[in-house]
């Protein structure tokens, strides 16, 4: 045993000062607490292994005859999820992070992403093009993908993973071949490139992907390639026939798969680890660090730095007053989660008029109804009139183009013509009324938006008073229209909270709605930009 040991330390050191001489001199790794796994067969099976980013405590999670691959990290770094195959068939394993407690959570399905610290996508399907969410504390399933009804061109779609926000999905096909991106409904398609693997940046800004072997592209949401995230020079590098990219959550490091440039099949080629400092998403050192010395193959590596912000699905806390997730399923109430005592629950007033959306968090006005408030929203009176300041903040999918009025699509209000605020759809655009001291009861002048800010698709719409300016924002990013005004909340009255229509049910609003909140302070375009990566499904 000894002699194995010192000739395992022997090659390790011989290899460490080859790589040196062929480009590999390693850089100085700064005071970083973080870890990976990966996938290798150099005992023979595909196990799961686990490393500090320092090289330090290497370890073998697994130990079995079945092969154990793609194996993903929580957002709080406590857990492991991977794929373990048996007899033919797939299953989604779970452990801690240390190994230990290894249990399986799925049958007949592969572990795809972490949504949140209690939900993994899972992929479903011969090929894998069946998308679903697993709960790990219920064990309930919601499939995703592919949207119902929609005519993709692509004939299959592999591997379909959300951004965090459930907004677009990018996956691979064959035919046409190569990787896409997709919005939630289907209705908007782009072939990025012939590439594979692709993957959301842990902020959910972009797209990245295997573009070539030596290169990973980086696109926008829209498919616009706009650049490279990391190339290998091929010239100087042996081992540079890249592929597995793996951004850390705060997207300070790429952790990826290389082999030799004469090599390519996953299951064979001499794979290793690498590790590259990135700095405004550019690499900030001359070479990579090579993480793995093994002439088996190292593979899909996935990234935890103990502190690193990014893939979470934690939304803004601060100054919440009133939250509906329409988490409930069924039933005539929409309870009021934010966690403000007392609860402003809201009642459905007419259930044959609205549904709830099945396999999502939501509702869907199919006729002229409204979800409302008990009396006056006496809770959102006394917060927001002390502060004289506030946010809303939906996620909506209006019916149609058509509406107008504007439609309500949420209101605090008595009629058409008082109210407290208002926001709602004028055909393809926005209105926001907001009553202050120096405005009339209706809310009026109001900030109208004129540059079709709606499309017919899934929309995460912020609007917001400072004191001084009416702002909006549109999945994110602020709006170039706003208004100026003054006055405060004083002259504001208790009345009821509405979604979905006026309080005399004659300003109809027809779609679909995932969230709705209400802060008393202005969110920062920081925050919105947090609450709009979220999306709007809330663990309870």
């Amino acid at each position: 045993m000894r002699r194995i040991k010192g000739l395992e330390v022997t090659t390790s050191i011989f290899l460490i000062l080859i790589s040196a001489l062929m480009g590999f001199a390693k850089p100085n790794l700064p005071d970083v607490n973080g870890f990976i796994v990966w996938t290798s067969n150099r005992d023979g099976d595909w196990e799961i292994f686990r490393m500090n980013l320092d090289g330090t405590d290497r370890k073998q999670l697994t130990r079995n005859n079945s092969p154990d691959t793609t194996a993903k990290i929580s957002p709080d770094g406590r857990m492991i999820a991977w794929t373990r195959e048996r007899r033919g068939r797939r299953e989604v394993w779970v452990m801690n992070a240390d190994g230990s407690n290894q249990h399986k959570v799925v049958s007949n399905a592969s572990m795809g992403i972490w949504l949140s610290r209690s939900e993994i996508v899972i992929f479903r399907g011969r090929n894998e093009v069946e998308t679903y969410v697993h709960d790990l504390k219920s064990g309930s399933e919601r499939r995703i993908w592919p949207p119902k009804g929609a005519r993709l061109r692509p004939r299959e779609v592999r591997g379909a993973t959300p951004s965090l926000n459930g907004r677009y999905f990018v996956g691979w096909s064959p035919n046409p071949r190569g990787t896409w991106i997709f919005s939630s409904d289907g209705r908007f398609q782009k072939h990025i490139h012939g590439g594979c693997e692709g993957h959301f940046a842990p902020d959910g800004s972009f797209v990245y992907w295997v573009m070539s072997p030596g290169t990973f592209g980086k696109a926008s949401l829209k498919g616009e390639i706009s650049g490279e995230l990391y190339k290998v020079d091929q010239n100087k590098m042996w081992y540079g026939h890249t592929y597995f990219p793996q951004l850390s959550p705060d997207m300070r490091y790429l952790v990826y798969g290389a082999c030799p440039n004469n090599q390519h099949d996953h299951n064979t080629s001499d794979y290793e680890i690498f590790l590259m400092r990135m700095k405004g998403l550019k690499p900030a050192w001359s070479w990579p660090l090579r993480l793995t010395y093994h002439p088996k193959t190292d593979r899909w590596p996935d990234i935890f730095i103990q502190g690193g912000k990014g893939r979470s699905r934690e939304r803004v806390r601060s100054g919440l007053i009133a939250l509906y997730a329409f988490t409930e399923g069924k039933g005539t109430v929409v309870h009021d989660i934010s966690g403000v005592n007392p609860p402003l629950n809201l009642r459905i007033k007419d259930p044959k008029a609205i549904r709830w959306i099945k396999g999502d968090n939501g509702v869907e006005f199919v006729k002229s109804s409204m979800i409302i408030s008990e009396g006056g929203a006496e809770k959102l009176l006394r917060k927001l009139r002390s502060t004289g300041k506030l946010s809303i903040e939906v996620w909506v999918q209006p019916a149609n183009l058509r509406q107008t009025g504007p439609s309500r699509i949420v209101s605090m209000s008595k009629d058409p013509l008082n109210r407290d605020f208002t926001l709602g759809q004028i055909k393809s655009d926005i209105a926001y009324r907001l009553r202050t001291t120096k405005t009339n009861p209706n809310g009026i002048p109001e900030l109208d938006t004129t540059s079709r800010v709606l499309d017919g698709g899934v929309v995460h719409l912020v609007a917001t008073y400072d004191g001084r300016v009416k702002h909006l924002y549109v999945n994110g990013v602020r709006h170039p229209e706003s208004q100026r005004m003054s006055g405060d909340f004083r002259k504001w009255n208790s009345f009821p909270l509405i979604i979905g229509n006026e309080a005399t049910g004659d300003r109809t609003w027809l779609g679909k709605v995932f969230l709705v909140a209400i802060y008393d302070r202005p969110l920062r375009p920081d925050e919105v930009m947090r609450n709009y990566r979220a999306g709007w499904r809330i663990e309870r």
